[in-house]
């Protein structure tokens, strides 16, 4: 039977507490995720740059994405001593070589998905290369993409409503798989009814703040295996 490559997005909703990264870490594991995914910055000055982002966004950079490659490498035992993969989203072309030698596939957002450059930076460590990609972005067919490059269909708006999902998109483009900002429990099962091989969900705590950035668009533990038994079970049904 396939089985979907899940990754559960920690994003901003651990909070830059370790015990709630610990509580979250276990969550996924206990519903059956793949992978659990972090980002960080060491600049967010110029992530920010990058981005051509608000004096609001970089500051929001700062307070969940900029904390220590010490912390860094302490999530990752974390998620190694738990028994699941360790992931890490980067924005800036410096950090790409930090994390090469944590992880064993590379995830790249959205909105660096358009930066050609930047990717190619992550091509030269011969690593799996997921790029979440706007519905703006036309893929190339699958026999002229690299062999190394994964692209998820994603919506970037958070959340994203149920009829802006345009999960059609995940066959028509014969896309790998599919990033969700849904925060909705029924949209993982429906994304590999679609195609996804590969499905990336934001999860959160009962307990994260309501003005975490991630909150409106992440799945509480109960939503979490809600999403993975529906995954699995349409994995059985096809």
């Amino acid at each position: 039977m396939h089985k979907t490559f899940v990754i559960a997005e920690l994003g901003a909703s651990w909070n830059s507490s370790l015990e709630d990264a610990e509580a979250l870490i276990k969550v996924a594991v206990d519903a059956g995720a793949s992978a659990c995914k972090f980002q960080w910055t060491s600049d967010p000055h110029e992530m920010a740059k990058r981005r051509k982002a608000s004096a609001e966004a970089q500051a929001m950079y700062a307070k969940y994405l900029a904390y220590p490659i010490e912390t860094l490498l302490a999530l990752k035992d974390l998620c190694t001593k738990a028994g699941i993969e360790f992931m890490v989203t980067t924005f800036i072309d410096a950090d790409i070589q930090t994390v090469s030698s944590m992880v064993e596939r590379f995830k790249v957002s959205a909105f660096e998905s358009g930066n050609n450059d930047f990717i190619r930076h992550h091509v030269r460590y011969d690593k799996d290369i997921i790029v979440s990609i706007n519905p703006t972005y036309l893929p190339l067919p699958r026999t002229q993409r690299l062999r190394q490059i994964k692209l998820l269909h994603c919506i970037s708006k958070y959340p994203a409503k149920l009829d802006e999902l345009y999960l059609s998109r995940i066959n028509e483009f014969d896309l790998d798989g599919y990033s969700d900002h849904s925060g909705d429990p029924i949209t993982g099962g429906i994304a590999v009814a679609a195609g996804a091989g590969i499905v990336e969900a934001h999860i959160k705590l009962d307990t994260t703040p309501i003005d975490n950035p991630d909150y409106p668009h992440s799945l509480t533990p109960d939503e979490f295996g809600q999403y993975m038994n529906d995954i699995r079970t349409v994995e059985k049904m096809l």
